[in-house]
C-alpha cells in the first residue's frame, strides 16, 4: 500500500471544467469545478498512471503517475536527470512519457558517489 498521496485541483481561470480521470487510469473521480473553485484533495492510493480529462475542454489532458518510492526523476531540455540519496543496491531504472512506451534498464548502485551514464534511446 502506497502512502497516501492527494492532489488539489485548483480553477484559476474564468471557465468551469469537469476534470475527471480517464476510462482504464488507475484512479476513478468525476468532479466539476467551478471558476475560482477547488477539488480534492483528491487520493491517489493506487500505484499507476491518471489521465487526466475536461468533459468540457476535449483539448485538455493532463497525467498523473503515482510512484512506489520517492526515487523519480524528471529530464532536463537535454535528456539529463539526477536521482539523489538512492540506496545501494541492484534496482530496475524505468522511462515514463504519455506518447512513448516505457523502457528499463538494471542498474546496481554501488557506493554513494555512484555517477553513471544511462542511455535510453528512442
Amino acid at each position: 500500500m502506497l502512502a497516501q498521496r492527494k492532489v488539489l485541483f485548483i480553477n484559476n481561470d474564468l471557465n468551469m471544467h469537469n476534470i475527471h480521470g480517464a476510462t482504464g487510469s488507475s484512479e476513478s473521480f468525476n468532479y466539476g469545478i467551478p471558476p475560482g473553485a477547488a477539488a480534492g484533495p483528491i487520493p491517489f492510493p493506487h500505484e499507476g498512471e491518471t489521465i487526466l480529462l475536461c468533459n468540457i475542454h476535449p483539448q485538455m489532458r493532463g497525467f498523473i503517475l503515482t510512484l512506489q518510492n520517492p526515487f523519480f526523476a524528471k529530464v532536463d531540455i537535454d535528456g539529463y536527470f539526477t536521482i539523489n540519496n538512492v540506496p545501494l543496491g541492484k534496482y530496475d531504472l524505468a522511462t515514463w512519457h504519455n506518447e512513448f512506451i516505457s523502457k528499463e534498464q538494471t542498474i546496481t548502485i554501488e557506493n554513494e558517489q555512484n555517477t553513471r551514464l544511462i542511455r535510453f534511446t528512442y
